[in-house]
């Protein structure tokens, strides 16, 4: 029965962790205008679902490797992989100096500071969803 619980939780934490940024936004868009709210949500859908998929979920399955079942291990490769995912969205658009594009260019701090915390936010809820702690076998 726990097997198949954490199957559902996972499954659940996996639908619903992507969408923790923009339901925040959508919920504080209440407030004033609740358009926003929902152009949030699909954003936060376009972007953390291919990153739950390229990167999340590797790293799940590493800190399940490692034994790492604490929510400070998820919000922390939740911040990394956030990180990652500014660069990502940032370097392709980066400045055009004297008709060359850079090799590397840097997302703005708040950028990233934002897109860092929306990662933690991220996988802090997919842990609090799936709580891979409780897993059989865990340490």
């Amino acid at each position: 029965m726990l097997a198949n619980n954490f199957g559902f939780r996972f499954l659940a934490g996996c639908l619903v962790a992507p969408l923790t940024p923009g339901i925040l936004f959508f919920c504080i868009s209440l407030l004033g205008n609740p358009s926003e709210g929902v152009w949030a949500l699909k954003l936060s859908a376009l972007a953390g679902y291919p990153a739950l998929i390229v990167l999340g979920l590797p790293a799940y399955l590493l800190l399940r490797l490692l034994k790492r079942t604490d929510l400070l291990s998820y919000v922390f490769i939740g911040l990394l992989i956030g990180g990652i995912i500014s660069f990502i969205l940032v370097s392709p658009l980066g400045a055009h100096v004297g008709g060359t594009v850079p090799i590397v260019s840097f997302p703005p701090v708040p950028f990233l500071t934002l897109a860092a915390f929306f990662g933690a936010l991220s996988s802090g809820a997919f842990w609090l969803i799936a709580r891979p702690d409780r897993q059989k076998g865990s340490s």
